[in-house]
């Protein structure tokens, strides 16, 4: 049987936890850890906000709350909501050397493949647990956390998960910007931790039903191990790659100015596009933002194809079907591809006009 590379971290901080996974997708790529497969799991002792790889901060989050309670905001490699990572919650990572190793799978089925060990693990504390399809992990029917990942092209994968154990994985509503959805399901409407479905004592084995689970699904061996010194500094040395960037105001010209598109409500929260134009009726480039999962290189890819489509609705739907129709990426926590398309159009439209308007002005 292969090996199960197995870490455990605790008292690291938030920062820490997301770059230890950036470093072994980094390790996995260059070769430096044999193919096997990597498992991760880690406490961290301090508080940090979480967005997804795709969700833009100034829309997710009030930024002023954010900074009145301290809370420091970092970005995750994989998809999906923003959830709480700190004190009483528990990161999972699965590192793979590619998506169908070990088990077969389609870019859509990964979720589903990798995920079902965290299934296996809390059933076997004795919850009702589920995958709900979307980015959320249930215990009892009640979401207990949220999961996610990234697919590097003919490279590593990585499965990422965030359980709220005794503290809430989710963020406080105060410090959430995004409006009430109107297609809120009961489900995500009542999230949930460990603590609130299962007893004390049950809580004391997750970490090791995590390593029993995933051995099992994986046909693998587990094996401690930790990092080393050179690895720890290489950690550090990443700790850019999960930092937030706040976006702000463009003060360029209007003519060469990013406009936004209004929110556009999806499955598992919303999709906004940012576009500037190049003579009024072109799109000189568009970055696509939301709460959905993707692989990022099928969204670096798309964004880079729009580059000089014209602004109709058949020219960009073209070309986002194309890309993210490809059978080696995937987009998940949509229902239509056409929420993107509704986004680029109206910020597209939106500069146009904010355009014409300048013209006269001038």
């Amino acid at each position: 049987m292969q090996p199960l590379r197995v870490i455990t971290q605790t008292e690291v901080t938030p920062m820490d936890c997301l770059a230890s996974t950036a470093y072994l997708m980094e390790a996995m790529q260059k070769g430096r850890t044999q193919g096997a497969p990597i498992l991760i799991i880690t406490r961290p002792e301090t508080d940090a906000l979480i967005l997804g790889r795709f969700q833009r901060p100034s829309s997710a989050l009030k930024l002023d709350a954010c900074e009145a309670e301290g809370v420091p905001r970092l970005r995750r490699l994989t998809g999906g909501s923003t959830a709480m990572l700190g004190a009483g919650r528990l990161h999972l990572a699965l590192v793979l050397k590619n998506r169908n190793s070990p088990l077969e799978c389609e870019p859509r089925q990964f979720l589903q493949r990798y995920g079902a060990g965290v299934i296996r693990a809390l059933s076997q504390l004795g919850l009702k647990a589920r995958y709900h399809g979307k980015d959320l992990v249930s215990a009892e029917d009640r979401p207990i956390g949220v999961m996610s990942f990234e697919l590097y092209p003919d490279g590593p994968a990585l499965l990422e998960v965030i359980l709220g154990v005794t503290s809430p994985w989710h963020p406080e509503p105060a410090l959430v910007a995004y409006p009430p959805r109107a297609k809120d399901e009961s489900s995500a409407a009542r999230p949930s931790s460990l603590a609130q479905e299962l007893a004390e004592d049950g809580l004391s084995g997750l970490d090791s039903c995590l390593v029993e689970a995933y051995a099992e699904l994986l046909e693998a061996t587990p094996e401690q191990r930790e990092f080393t010194p050179l690895e720890t500094a290489r950690i550090t040395s990443l700790h850019h790659r999960v930092e937030v960037v706040e976006d702000s105001h463009d003060k360029r010209p209007a003519y060469l100015k990013a406009w936004d598109s209004r929110l556009v409500e999806e499955a598992i929260g919303f999709v906004e596009a940012s576009v500037r134009l190049t003579q009024g009726r072109f799109i000189r480039d568009v970055r696509i933002y939301g709460d959905f999962m993707a692989d990022t290189a099928g969204m670096e890819d798309l964004q880079e194809k729009l580059k000089m489509v014209p602004v109709k609705r058949r020219p960009v739907a073209l070309v986002i079907d194309d890309v993210l129709g490809a059978p080696e990426h995937v987009i998940m926590g949509i229902r239509r591809l056409g929420s993107i398309l509704e986004a680029i159009l109206d910020a597209s439209r939106r500069a146009s006009e904010e355009g014409v308007t300048s013209k006269k002005k001038g």
